[in-house]
């Protein structure tokens, strides 16, 4: 499973709202481990910051000497490198609210690095069937194309005017909702599914700088028949809890209509 990944669209909405130059960006599941890199060489005085959406200090070394502050203890801690110059951050788990953006800064040096957080809806599709990872967004206007990632590779690129271009090992296998652009359904369909389909799914529009909704998903593919075995598996404990219990409920029924030594009690006759 893809847990952590660089980011590759350049143009993300996100980092054009901070104006962050030169900024790496990071992508990593909710709940996963995930490294902020710093490197800096000769540096006696080093802080982490996180700048947005809120401002304040993570970390520091001083001398080499490295602490985190209170808040951040349980979840962040800085390499065994940091004699080495490597002064990366390493946070696990990540939650939601640890998306933002952070600063490395060693005198007039910085080292920005953009978190993004990414929560994803797991789905389990069988071998060789199809999936189809519905996606909508606001065509109306300004949008010019959809994109497809899985994991942090393209693996289909529609255009406005109704240009397609599927990614390797995709071609036959890959499609958008027919005429679904102009509506906002850029759901897609993969068909003949194979075991190197598992992984990260996310839709974006304009040149990735907008996510559509819903944006991620985690795909799982059993091996044939894994699914429909494990179906089976439940309808069988469901038999055995059933037969189970009607077992105990015979029992019951018999205490109470036993007693005396084991006799069956019976109602008396109303005299005549």
């Amino acid at each position: 499973m893809i847990t952590t990944m660089k980011c590759i669209w350049l143009h993300c909405a996100f980092l054009s709202i901070l104006k962050v130059p030169s900024s790496e960006t990071v992508c990593v599941l909710v709940d996963q481990f995930v490294v902020l890199p710093c490197e800096m060489r000769s540096c006696a005085a080093l802080k982490w910051s996180k700048i947005h959406p809120i401002q304040t200090t993570v970390a520091e070394c001083v001398n080499k000497i490295c602490s985190v502050k209170e808040g951040y203890q349980e979840r962040f801690r800085f390499t065994n490198q940091t004699n080495q110059g490597n002064y990366s951050l390493l946070l696990n788990p990540t939650k939601y609210n640890d998306r933002g953006a952070y600063k490395c800064t060693c005198g007039s040096i910085n080292k920005d690095v953009i978190l993004e957080v990414i929560v994803s809806r797991p789905m389990s599709v069988d071998e060789s069937s199809n999936i189809t990872l519905p996606c909508y967004a606001d065509t109306q206007t300004h949008v010019n194309d959809v994109t497809w990632l899985h994991n942090s590779i393209i693996i289909l690129h529609y255009m406005k005017n109704g240009s397609t271009f599927p990614g390797e090992g995709y071609e036959n296998r890959i499609s958008l909702t027919e005429g679904g652009f102009k509506h906002g359904d850029l759901s897609l369909t993969l068909t003949s599914v194979q075991q190197t389909d598992a992984g990260l799914y996310r839709c974006f529009v304009q040149y990735e700088s907008t996510k559509g909704d819903p944006h991620a998903y985690m795909i799982h593919v059993d091996m044939n028949g894994e699914h429909q075995k494990s179906n089976t598996d439940s309808i069988d404990r469901g038999n055995i809890t059933t037969t189970f219990i009607l077992i105990i409920v015979g029992i019951l029924v018999v205490g109470l209509l036993t007693g005396d030594g084991g006799k069956v009690r019976t109602i008396p006759r109303a005299q005549k």
